[in-house]
């Protein structure tokens, strides 16, 4: 089927690399705190509370300096330097740009931070490239599946679940836009996808 728009994922999509990479990397101790209590079992479901802004950088940042020692305006010059040079898989531009010329809709929607509005979004030109379309979990207080799929459809004029694919490498995101009636590509690299995508998307 040709479909009338297609959604982008951005964490696990255009990039898999992880905040606080050089932290992790040069201080073990911070590392294990942030795995175990930022990310993990232990993080009191943080992480999406950050998402929704219930949480936001600096309290993360101060919570991981009181509980590790490391000075937090050192940490926050870390974490916003790795968020700058996160490496990007930008072979998605030239499938996005051939869609809108085939007058097929793009959008992006993310779970994601703050500090994607204001370094990732403009660092990547995505408003360009997906002509305003971009909808993160931070901005709206709402994660995907709590409202930002049906936010971001209507937004896009209106459309039906059952006319867009979602590209994203979480199970739970296209489980949740599958039950609603759209279609889904599991993502796992860029390789694969820009074969499926020649066959699937930009050849209908």
């Amino acid at each position: 089927m040709k479909y009338k728009a297609v959604i982008w994922d951005f964490d696990g999509v255009w990039s898999k690399d992880k905040f606080y990479k050089t932290v992790e990397r040069d201080y073990p101790k911070i590392r294990d705190f942030i795995q175990n209590y930022i990310w993990g079992e232990s993080g009191e479901n943080r992480v999406e509370r950050w998402m929704r802004a219930e949480l936001n950088m600096n309290e993360i940042n101060k919570l991981i300096s009181e509980n590790t020692g490391i000075d937090f305006e050192l940490l926050t010059e870390k974490f916003l330097n790795d968020v700058n040079k996160m490496k990007i898989e930008m072979g998605h531009v030239a499938i996005i740009n051939k869609l809108k010329k085939q007058n097929v809709k793009v959008a992006l929607v993310t779970n994601n931070m703050e500090i994607f509005t204001s370094i990732t979004r403009p660092r990547l030109k995505f408003d360009e490239l997906f002509e305003n379309k971009v909808f993160n979990s931070f901005d709206y207080k709402m994660l995907k599946d709590e409202g930002l799929f049906d936010l971001a459809l209507k937004e896009m004029g209106n459309l039906n679940y059952a006319d867009v694919i979602l590209i994203d490498d979480s199970p739970r995101a296209r489980i949740f836009f599958e039950l609603k009636g759209g279609q889904s590509y599991a993502y796992n690299n860029f390789e694969n996808f820009k074969i499926w995508a020649e066959n699937n998307l930009l050849n209908k």
